[in-house]
């Protein structure tokens, strides 16, 4: 069986996950990065962040604003992209103007 605790509302990488078994509900052992929070070393704590800093809710409602910021400049980028190097190759080159000859005067 499978169990999982919330610590806090709204974000989910400080919960504990715990198992069981269904038969004499002895608490079994986890070594993945699902177990109990206090249990988690750095690199778990990091992955486990990973959800929470995608969608934002690691800072709360202006950590979900700043997430939605960045993600509207990150989807711009390769439109405008796109946009500057068509514009490049859309300008004409610049006609050199003609040399007039010095002292030749036409009739």
């Amino acid at each position: 069986m499978y169990i999982e605790v919330s610590r806090s509302e709204g974000v989910i990488y400080n919960n504990d996950y715990r198992f069981f078994d269904q038969n004499t509900l002895e608490e079994l052992p986890s070594n993945s990065i699902y177990a109990k929070y206090e249990d988690a070393d750095l690199a778990d704590m990091v992955i486990r962040l990973n959800y929470d800093i995608h969608i934002g809710s690691i800072g709360g409602l202006a950590g979900k604003i700043i997430a939605f910021f960045a993600s509207i400049i990150i989807a711009s980028l390769p439109v405008t992209g796109v946009l500057i190097w068509y514009g490049r190759r859309k300008k004409s080159k610049k006609r050199k103007p003609k040399r007039e000859l010095v002292g030749h005067q036409s009739a």
